[in-house]
């Protein structure tokens, strides 16, 4: 891509307005193209069922804040309180429909005190942790 190229991408980034009620800029345009890549890479998923939109959303999230450089991750994790999410079962479509900037948040939050986090990664993109609250019921 020219730089020229780039510079359009970003500068349309720019126009759809504030990202988490911040100003966009070069760094949160990064992170929200790892958050599409992201999402890019779990739809490549083969399973038995598709992920919930839910694990999809948590997984690019965690790849968003990774992404960021530490001061801006900060500046934006300080404009949202909490702790994260305290159960999985908090991780759904309905928390991330109604707040998907805390829901964000959280699931940062959530994954920075999984004691093993690659191995926690993986059990969210083999379909073991998130639950598709409309899906078939028992």
């Amino acid at each position: 891509m020219t730089l020229w190229a780039l510079a359009a991408v970003i500068d349309a980034f720019r126009s759809g307005g504030p990202w988490f009620g911040m100003p966009p800029d070069e760094a949160l345009y990064t992170a929200a193209a790892a958050h599409e890549m992201a999402h890019a890479v779990v739809g490549c998923h083969v399973g038995p069922a598709p992920l919930p939109v839910a694990a999809h959303e948590y997984l690019a999230y965690v790849a968003l804040f990774a992404t960021l450089a530490p001061e801006p991750r900060e500046r934006l994790l300080a404009r949202f309180p909490g702790k994260g999410f305290s159960s999985t079962l908090q991780i759904n479509d309905i928390n991330h429909i109604a707040q998907p900037n805390q829901f964000a948040v959280d699931a940062w939050r959530h994954y920075l005190r999984r004691p093993d986090r690659d191995a926690w990664l993986r059990q969210v993109i083999a379909g073991q942790v998130v639950q598709d609250l409309f899906g078939d019921g028992p």
